[in-house]
């Protein structure tokens, strides 16, 4: 079996919805461990650029 096949195979996995969601899950880790990046980065990149914002905890004092 080819690689190209292999990412075809994987892809339509994937997007199946009858697939396992368990199978589904390994199927992503598989393709993106065997295929290339895309050129331009890739779909969830830019949201690792994003910086959470944290709340600051308030405590409540003698029922103020």
């Amino acid at each position: 079996m080819e690689r190209e096949e292999m990412i075809r195979i994987l892809e339509e996995l994937i997007r199946d919805e009858d697939t396992n969601p368990t199978a589904r899950c390994t199927a992503i880790r598989t393709l993106r461990e065997i295929a290339p990046e895309s050129p331009t980065g890739g779909g969830f990149a830019d949201l690792y650029d994003l910086q959470t914002p944290r709340r600051k905890a308030t405590r409540k004092v003698n029922g103020s």
